[in-house]
Formats: C-alpha cells, structure tokens, sequence
C-alpha cells in the first residue's frame, strides 16, 4: 500500500472517530481532539502497533498464561456463575413463597383459620406449588438444577457462603488498592514507553497531527465525514508536500 494512502486512512479514522466524539461533548469538544490525534498516531501502520504490544507485553509483563491458568480461571466463572444461579434461585424460591403466603392467607381467610393451621396451609402450599413446577420442568437435568438448589440448601448455604466469600475478597481488594493501584500504574507507563519507543515515526507523528486538525475542522461544521476527510486530505497534503519536498522527512518514491 502507497505510504500517501496509509496516511489518508490513518488521518481519516483519527479525523472521524475524533469529530464523533467532540460533537457528543459540548464543552468539553476538546478530548475529542485529543482522541482524534491519538487514534489517527496509532492507526497508521496498526499491525506495527499490534506487533509493538506483544513486545511490549513479554518484556515488560513477563506473564504466560498456560493451559493451568486457563482452566482455574474457567473454574473461577463456574463459581461466579453459580453464585448468580444461587441468587436466581433464591429469588424464584422467594416468588414462589410470596405465593404460597398468598393462598394460604386466602385459605385462611375462606375458613378462618387460627395462626398454626395458617403456617401448616401455607406450607403445603408452597410444597404443591413447587412439586407443580417441576412437574412442568420435562428436562431431567432441570430438574435435577431445581432439586440441587432447594430453598434450604440456597438460604442457609450457598448464599451466606458467597456473601462471606464477596465481604473477604472486598476487605483485601480495599486493604491492597493502594499498592494494587500504583503497581498496575507502573507497568502500564513501562508498557506504553515500550510501544511508543517501538514504533514512533515522524509518519506517525504527521498523522496525530492532522487528524487533530481534521477533527477541529469537523467539530466546526458540525459533521463527522468532514472532519475525516479533512484530516485525511491535510495528511496526504503534508506529507505528500511539506514532509518529503520540503523538509525531506521521507523518502520520495516513483
């Protein structure tokens, strides 16, 4: 690909993406500039960007993840979906005894019974209630979910385990945030040192540049395709023009 056409559609994703953005902020139109210039720097030649990030990656995190790590981490989603099962369930059996109250208050209300027959009608209510749906549920393996997550089980088990489980990993994330915090803010800014290093160019720099411009001209006239043609016009124009016959930046080629 022609380097004047790489700059055009660098200058122009940047322009675009950029004006988008700024026409949504009002005020603050400005960060849409500045997220223009930067996408447009990084859009040019992205696979080398791509490349630069997995550098970047086994030289500054030095973490493999293996086929060990994988399956712990599947077991991790298994256990945080199954706190979301046991609180689904709860809910559902929570419903289910909102109705069987309901019937039973109504039963009791018909015959006007005393607060012993009351509980024991609203008991076997909630029983046949939950005894129907799963009468309803046809897939054995439903049923089995249902049965495995009974009231019991989810309200005086699984629940108050998660909620223990939820308090302990809170209490550490809260006690080791700070360290936690200014770690990750060290290895990002030695990652993203790593990738500029690898791939700046004055190319590059040309195309943040007049992305940029492209976006303040499409904030102007209030449409994102101008700002994305204007940048991606000013981009060929400057490197087509001031960078490789005036100030000799790049090379020339036929």
């Amino acid at each position: 690909m022609k380097e004047s056409l790489k700059v055009f559609l660098a200058c122009f994703i940047g322009g675009f993406i950029g004006t988008a953005v700024a026409l949504q902020l009002g005020l603050f139109w400005w960060l849409g500039l500045i997220l223009g210039g930067f996408v447009g720097y990084l859009a040019y030649e992205f696979k080398a960007v791509i490349q630069a990030c997995k550098a970047a990656w086994q030289a500054v995190i030095r973490i493999r993840i293996t086929k060990r790590q994988r399956r712990k981490f599947g077991n991790y989603l298994k256990i945080y979906f199954r706190a979301w099962f046991s609180l689904a369930a709860g809910a559902y059996g929570t419903a289910w005894i909102g109705v069987g109250l309901l019937l039973g208050f109504l039963a009791g209300k018909c015959k006007g019974m005393d607060w012993g027959t009351f509980g024991e009608v609203t008991m076997w209510a909630i029983l046949l209630v939950s005894v129907f749906c799963l009468g309803l549920t046809r897939d054995e393996g439903s049923r089995k979910e249902l049965l495995r997550y009974n009231l019991v089980r989810v309200y005086l088990w699984l629940l108050p385990k998660y909620i223990f489980l939820g308090v302990v990993c809170l209490i550490k994330l809260i006690i080791h945030a700070p360290k936690l915090i200014a770690k990750a803010a060290k290895t990002i800014a030695k990652f993203a040192k790593h990738v500029f290093i690898e791939i700046h160019s004055d190319e590059r720099l040309l195309c943040g540049i007049d992305a940029a411009i492209g976006v303040a001209i499409g904030w102007a006239a209030g449409n994102a395709l101008v700002g994305g043609f204007s940048g991606g016009l000013f981009g060929v124009l400057n490197y087509e023009v001031i960078s490789k016959r005036i100030l000799h930046l790049a090379p020339k080629r036929n």
